[in-house]
């Protein structure tokens, strides 16, 4: 059976196709095997209607934001399979030019921005810079699948500073935990880079295609993917329905694993994904690369724009257990325990990294941090991963994006369903929450309309958990599902506590 990237041919348009789309003659090595085809084809039918899916016609114009990543490789592929090469138009953004923001030389820090001792805070040798890397790789994938258009190289510098970079560092120097990726995807990706495809197209019609695990439909409505631990709506939860209208998710419309992908990837002998190599990931904040050190890394990298700050580590007031209530032996509230250098060196939910006198039974146990006081300057940690002071019991989440007219009144409209999974489904019915990627979704109690948010066509909401949640965040993304429907996304505000 014969069908279109996005839905299947009429049998109108099988016994009379269109005279401008050409026939493709590809290579074996382009072409998914029929088994994933079909299942692609079934998880399609199941979740969406022909006429409502988007679907390129033969004169128009899709621009692949290739990264160098397995994920926008195999998505070129896809399109291969149903469009001409020379409508395909390959691109690299480049948002942080390591020209203008050379190697740090700072020290790498320890916990709560310490720096470590000479000998391990030893420079490391400056690697090749990202971009430049990433670019390359980019050519010769375009290279390799014939591309005649060749890939250009984008820069959205300016945009990323002033509309992410910048307000991650204001976040971050207030206390909170925010989410540049998220940022990044509204403000960038898909805002900056979409006018700009609309002025290149010249008039014509124009898509974005992408390697995210995703789906949309002609509405612009967004969608969960097969892959449950690569669904990637989270990321994608505040781009507005205007842009997600132009956005082709190849890999999730042909219901693809990233298992899947790597094997089509080494099937399709791309550079870099042969039999025997290994390529790792593209990443957004590579920018971070040269720090080196998973919790260092980042922080040292914040040190270079941040003042330090120093306040003190305080216990905080919770001595009680949740949901058993038992009573905790604890040193008293308010308690001197520690030093910090500024409050974005911690992040709520997150270990304490002191060093605490265990032998006192007071002290004897696991810390966390529960709370930062901005106006006193303290970081507040509790003992205990079951604390009280760690479970709140809703979030009140500001900037809300609504993804499609219908998607505040889904929300909340809505009454409690069963939290099964229907057999065959991958993602369960009715109203779930994240506040973090990959988390399991959450059952949702009520949803709450509270009014406009700071930014213009947003709202400010409450999200109610069916059971308290442990380690919600100031400034962390939340978004809403209703099944496998994502109804919009926004900043966490407030939290209210057990």
């Amino acid at each position: 059976m014969k069908f279109g990237i996005y839905r299947p041919y009429s049998e109108q348009e099988l016994r009379h196709p269109p005279p401008a789309m050409p026939p493709l003659h590809l290579p074996p090595r382009f072409l998914l095997p029929s088994g994933t085809t079909r299942r692609g084809l079934l998880h399609f039918c199941r979740n969406y209607s022909a006429s409502s899916s988007p679907r390129p016609s033969p004169t128009d114009k899709i621009f692949i934001a290739l990264s160098s990543g397995i994920d926008s490789t195999v998505t070129t592929s896809l399109l291969l399979r149903h469009h001409p090469r020379e409508n395909l138009h390959p691109i690299y953004l480049a948002n942080w030019e390591p020209s203008q923001h050379p190697t740090s030389s700072a020290p790498k820090l320890g916990p709560y921005g310490k720096p470590l001792s000479a000998d391990a805070a030893s420079p490391q040798p400056e690697k090749q810079k990202c971009v430049d890397r990433e670019f390359s790789r980019v050519q010769q994938i375009c290279e390799h699948f014939g591309l005649p258009n060749k890939p250009l190289r984008l820069s959205f510098e300016k945009e990323y500073w002033n509309d992410v970079f910048e307000p991650m560092l204001n976040a971050y120097a207030s206390g909170v935990t925010p989410n540049p990726d998220i940022g990044c995807n509204r403000e960038v990706k898909f805002g900056a880079l979409a006018k700009t495809l609309s002025d290149m197209a010249g008039g014509r019609n124009w898509w974005l295609a992408t390697g995210h695990y995703a789906r949309a439909d002609a509405a612009g409505r967004l969608y969960r993917s097969a892959d449950k631990r690569k669904d990637q709506t989270y990321f994608l939860s505040t781009v507005t329905a205007e842009v997600l209208k132009h956005c082709l998710f190849p890999l999730g419309a042909e219901g693809l694993l990233k298992t899947e992908v790597k094997e089509q990837a080494k099937k399709l002998a791309v550079p870099g994904w042969r039999e025997g190599e290994e390529t790792g990931e593209s990443f957004g904040l590579c920018f971070v690369e040269p720090a080196g050190g998973r919790n260092s890394g980042f922080r040292r990298f914040l040190g270079e724009y941040l003042q330090p700050d120093p306040g003190y580590f305080v216990v905080g007031e919770s001595r009680e257990s949740w949901p058993s209530g038992e009573k905790i032996n604890m040193p008293s509230a308010g308690s001197v325990v520690g030093t910090h250098e500024g409050l974005w060196h911690a992040t709520i939910g997150e270990k304490a990294r002191l060093e605490l006198p265990q032998g006192l039974p007071m002290f004897q146990g696991r810390w966390f941090v529960s709370r930062k006081d901005r106006r006193r300057n303290t970081i507040e940690i509790v003992k205990g991963g079951d604390n009280r002071a760690l479970f709140s019991k809703s979030m009140v989440i500001d900037d809300w994006y609504w993804h499609g007219n219908d998607a505040e009144a889904a929300a909340t409209r809505h009454q409690p369903r069963p939290a099964e999974t229907a057999e065959g489904e991958t993602w369960e019915k009715g109203l779930v929450t994240q506040f973090r990627h990959m988390q399991r979704p959450i059952r949702v109690r009520e949803v709450r309309v509270l009014g406009e948010g700071r930014k213009m066509g947003t709202k400010r909401i409450m999200i109610s958990f069916d059971t308290p949640q442990k380690s919600v965040a100031e400034g962390q993304n939340a978004a809403l599902w209703d099944g496998e429907r994502c109804l919009g996304g926004g900043v966490i505000e407030e939290m209210e506590a057990v």
